[in-house]
This record gives structure tokens, sequence and C-alpha cells, in this order.
């Protein structure tokens, strides 16, 4: 039977003053000053965070899956080269563990003095003792030259420790996503020919780099327990000299690892950003809510992230951006992440993010990332590649999309006349306002989606007069003239106040035109219905040149 060493007989086995390097003064400190306060026993200190840093990670150690040495152990960090303060953490290692290098070894404890919560006390720096903390951070470097204990030993080299060996994954097609500043290195990015790029109305996606990693993240199969399962950081111990309860710090679990791909799976990583989607600059419509008289019919421009091998939409683990609906409380994978927005145009304070995207797939089958917005869906190739989908890629196909048109149109009058003896029933209105910008869209705020091949024209009309009601206005206003070709506005469609048009998605140059015509109804005192017809005398225009690309 293997002989398994319990962490107590390890921590004694490699001695608390077991550490590499001898006798270096460089590492030496003969007093430690933490926060303020004289440590009184740092020995014990240490010992105490290498007992507990053994323990944690001996599952790791016994699977050949983390790696230490006979010197590693545990050391204090100043807070300077030349300072006899060191920092409130104590950094235990070298440890490397599988799919990391030889610069993220260290994991780090928190400490903090005990015995008062007086400031005034603390500030004298006459604290009983400084106590362990949790576990803080798992991973990450320092600089050894800063490590300091009171025997004087030194680190132990990191880059001879054994090569850990990855567990094998019992997981099979699925996703893993989180944020870059999150992952370890252990895999070199290769940026593509030409990054792929797919446009939203509420999100920019770009896959900058793709990579062959030999391990995924450690919460892809060990994924953190949710709040509603996690015991408080600390615990009651009623066994105290005093008979008084102390707080003692509960002992964090043993870290998870990563893990090889499945037998048939490869695994391939992509730098991918997430930024705000195509703008959608329309003075009419309210930012991050549903405008107008109405919501009724306003479009929810939300983009739900998904990716899909062979047709088959995989299971994404993790929750980076944080605005899914699609994740319950426990982090339990789904198949969607969400970027939120409520209709268009979205709030501010989007910025741009970047992640690494993990995919676990069978061996040759390529992997593509799918945007689905109001029920309907663009791909991208996560390899590489142009998007596509059955709706418009104006937002995709094409960089210039607006026009600063800053438009203001003379105010005209319309005069109607009754005949002498119905003089009362004499209207006159104002027509004005102006057009500050016009732009294309794929998608408009209550229309949706506008057709592949197609666009929407968007003008927006701006400081108009109340309409007078009593002026009927016969059919549309407003037409668009492309080429000798006549194209009226869409009916349900735009921000209140703003026009819209179904043109090319090749559309660049053409005029507006508004001109008002109908008829005003008025009853004589004999009850008779008279009516007389109006038109604007001279339409007012708004010339549009969008250039092409």
């Amino acid at each position: 039977m293997p002989f398994r060493a319990s962490a107590a007989v390890i921590a004694v086995a490699l001695g608390v003053a077991g550490c590499g390097g001898g006798d270096d003064d460089a590492h030496k400190i003969e007093k430690v000053s933490m926060s303020g306060s004289q440590v009184k026993d740092p020995g014990k200190l240490l010992a105490d965070a290498k007992t507990q840093f053994l323990s944690t990670n001996q599952a790791a150690i016994d699977s050949k899956s983390a790696s230490v040495s006979d010197s590693t152990s545990c050391f204090f960090r100043r807070e300077s080269a030349k300072s006899d303060a060191v920092m409130p953490k104590v950094f235990c290692g070298p440890i490397r563990r599988a799919g990391s290098d030889t610069a993220h070894v260290w994991d780090v404890y928190g400490a903090y003095p005990v015995g008062t919560d007086d400031p005034a006390v603390l500030a004298t720096g006459s604290a009983p003792d400084v106590m362990l903390s949790d576990l803080e951070q798992q991973g990450t470097t320092v600089d050894n030259g800063l490590l300091v204990r009171p025997d004087g030993g030194s680190p132990a080299d990191a880059a001879k420790l054994a090569e850990p060996q990855a567990p094998q994954s019992k997981l099979r097609d699925y996703a893993a996503l989180l944020p870059e500043s999150q992952q370890q290195s252990g895999f070199t990015f290769k940026n593509l020919s030409a990054p792929a790029r797919l446009v939203t109305p509420s999100a920019t996606i770009t896959v900058q780099a793709e990579a062959q990693p030999t391990t995924v993240p450690a919460f892809v199969e060990n994924p953190a327990p949710s709040d509603a399962a996690t015991d408080d950081d600390y615990s009651g111990d009623d066994d105290a000299t005093d008979g008084t309860e102390q707080d003692t710090p509960a002992q964090p679990s043993a870290p998870a690892v990563p893990s090889r791909a499945a037998d048939g799976q490869q695994l391939r990583a992509y730098r991918v950003t997430v930024e705000p989607g195509g703008r959608y600059p329309d003075p009419n419509a309210s930012e991050g809510s549903s405008w107008g008289p109405s919501n009724e019919g306003v479009k929810n421009a939300s983009t739900a992230l998904s990716i899909s091998v062979g047709g088959q939409r995989l299971s994404v683990h993790g929750d980076p951006i944080g605005e899914s609906d699609s994740y319950s409380s426990d982090s339990t994978p789904q198949d969607t992440v969400t970027v939120q927005c409520k209709s268009l145009p979205c709030a501010k304070g989007a910025e741009r993010q970047s992640y690494v995207l993990f995919v676990s797939s069978a061996k040759g089958q390529a992997a593509s990332l799918t945007a689905t917005v109001d029920g309907q869906a663009l791909t991208l190739p996560l390899s590489g590649g142009k998007p596509d989908g059955s709706v418009s890629l104006v937002g995709n196909t094409r960089t210039n999309l607006q026009q600063q048109t800053n438009v203001t149109w003379p105010s005209q009058e319309i005069a109607v006349t009754f005949d002498n003896e119905y003089d009362w029933l004499n209207k006159k209105t104002t027509v004005n306002g102006g057009v500050p910008v016009v732009f294309l869209s794929p998608f408009d705020n209550r229309a949706g989606w506008a057709p592949k091949g197609q666009a929407w024209l968007e003008v927006p009309v701006t400081s108009q007069s109340d309409w007078d009601s009593d002026f009927a206005i016969a059919g549309s206003a407003y037409w668009l003239e492309v080429g000798g070709q006549k194209i009226t506005s869409e009916g349900n469609a735009g921000a209140d106040g703003t026009v819209v048009f179904k043109v090319p998605e090749g559309f660049t140059t053409g005029t507006v035109k508004y001109q008002p015509a109908g008829s005003v109804k008025g009853n004589s005192r004999d009850g008779d219905s008279l009516t007389k017809p109006f038109k604007l005398a001279t339409p007012m225009t708004v010339p549009i040149s969008i250039p092409a690309g």
C-alpha cells in the first residue's frame, strides 16, 4: 500500500528552517514589524502558515498535479528592499501546479494583529500578536529578493521543481470563459491573420488570437459553491482556555487543479474582446429604456452569446460578463452568456473587456460563436472568418454608417382659407424642424432586424413644433429619393419623431423629402361638412451622402 504522509509529517520532514540557499543575509530579518505591530514569534507564524499551506495542497501533491521541493517554505515580504517592515501577508512556495509557469508559484495568506481593536492601541504597535488569516491568492508572482525569514533561508528554485501532471478531465464538449486577467500563462497565443469580428446592436465581439493549451482552468470541473452553501469565514472555537469563544480562521478547501482534455477531445483557447455594439445615435431615443408614448413593440436588443461545434450548442462554464440571465446562483453552466440591452441605444458605461475562451470538442471539429438578438442569430468561425446570418449584416460589412447632416429647416406656414361665410374655419399652422444626423442600422428599436442584404436608414427629426391635429395628413409626408426611385417610410419603426426607410446595405446617396399634404375639415352652422385641401408649398429636404465602405 502506498504511504501517504500527512501534512504534519510533511511539515516536519521539510522543516521550518528547511529552505534553499542556506544563510544568505539578503533573506534574513531579525525583527518582524507588520502593520505597525511587532510579531512576537515570527518563526511560529511561518510554521503555522507552512502547515496550513501543505495541508491545503496535499491532495494535489499526492496526485502529482502540483509539485514542491524539500526547500518549499513560507516567507515574509519586505515592503521595500531597505525596509525592516513587512507586508501583512505570508508567502508560501514555490509550488508548481499543472498548467502554470515557473513564475506563478506562490500562495499568499493574510495576517493581522489580534488582541485589540482599539485604533489608538494599534497605532502604538503594542498589539499582543499577529494571527494568520485565510488564503488570499493562489499561484501569484513575487520578487524573491524581498522574501525574508528569521533564519535567513532563501527561496527554493522553482525551475527545479518537477513538471506537474494534470489529471484527465471527465467533461466532454464544453466551453469556458474567464477574464484574461485571471488566466495564468502556460500557453502562447498566436494572432489570427485577421481578427474575426462580429457586431450586434449591443455587443462587438472580436476574436484576436488562438492557442492550443494543454490544460483547462480548474474552475471548469470544480465550480465555486453558491453563497448559500458557503460557511462564514470564521468559526467559533469553544475550547479556548479562558472559557470565551474565540474566532479562528476557517481552513480553506483544497485548491482545484487544471485538467487535461478527455480522450478524443481537443483543446483550443481564444483571446476574445467584448465591447459596446454598433452605434445608434438617435437623439429621439432614450438610453437603456423603452421610450415613446407606449412601450408596446419596443425590441429588446440584448445579445445572447453561445458556442457551437458541429451544430451542437456547448455548455459554457463561468460568468465573467456578469450580466447573464442564464446562470443559476451556484454557477451551473448554461448555454448562453448575455450582454444586456433593454432597448437601443444601450445605456452608457460599457467598457472593452478581454476574455479567454476555452473550447473542448471532438478532434478535427471547428467551433463557432453565435450571437442571438431578438430571436435572430449571427455566427462567426472562432478560428477566423466573416460573420454570417439570415438578417442584415450592414453593421459587419461597413464601417461608414452615419452622416452628420446638421440640417435646420426654416419655418413655413400652411394656411387654409374657407369661403367668406365660413371664415371662422380658417386655419394656420407652422412647419419647421431639423435633422442633425442620419445613420444606417441593421436593427431598429421597433422594427427589429432589417432583412438580409438591406438596412434601416434612420432619420431623426428634431425641434418640430406641435402639429395641429386639425390638419389631417394623407399618407406619408416623408419619402426618400434614390436615383429617381421613390421609397416611402416604414410605418411601425423608429422612435417617436424618427423616420425610417428600408434601403440596400450598399446605400450611399439620396435625398429625404418632407412635404405634408392632406385636408382640414369643418362644419357649417347648418351642420354641412366642409373640406379644404392643404399642401406644404416647398418640400423640406435632407441631402444624404454616406461614404461607401
